[in-house]
């Protein structure tokens, strides 16, 4: 986000969204933030509130990841890895949404109750990205720019782009 200070309300309140020190293999997360417009930050926020609810719920600390928050394909990617996995969830990305491969293999029930339910919260969002403009946070659907270019934008915003050169 160009908003740095969205940005670090989302650190404040989400400690698993807080940006640290970039070093090597710490994902595009730590190094460029969310690689997406103001508009969706109501959308992230959301999103993290739901996977902070899920740990809560089990009384558990969270330890989840934050690898990479963009968009692409005109919709939200929140993409996630957990402490002692592998980096990153597994993901197929194309228009329509994407694919997530969790890693739960020799994980107890509560571990894998736990990363569906922050699974099904990603999905979700990312799906809701779709209707959210990312620009200004207000009723949006996908739209086709030049170069075959995909973003969730209103009409108004949409009007906006179009008029650039």
């Amino acid at each position: 986000m160009k908003n740095k200070a969205l940005e670090a309300k989302l650190g404040e309140e989400f400690e698993f969204m807080k940006r640290t020190e970039p070093l090597p293999g710490k994902g595009a997360y730590q190094r460029w933030g969310c690689e997406c417009g103001e508009g969706w930050f109501e959308l992230i926020r959301s999103l993290c509130g739901e996977i902070a609810a899920a740990y809560e719920k089990r009384s558990l600390i969270p330890d989840i990841k934050v690898m990479q928050v963009k968009q692409k394909f005109g919709r939200l990617r929140f993409y996630y890895s957990f402490e002692g996995e592998p980096e990153g969830v597994a993901a197929i990305d194309f228009l329509g949404g994407s694919l997530r491969f969790l890693p739960d293999e020799g994980a107890d029930e509560q571990t894998k109750a736990l990363r569906s339910e922050i699974a099904q919260a990603v999905k979700k969002h990312e799906q809701k990205s779709a209707c959210v403009c990312e620009k200004c946070g207000g009723e949006g659907s996908l739209r086709k720019l030049p170069r075959n270019y995909y973003k969730t934008l209103c009409e108004g915003c949409y009007n906006e782009l179009a008029k650039k050169p």
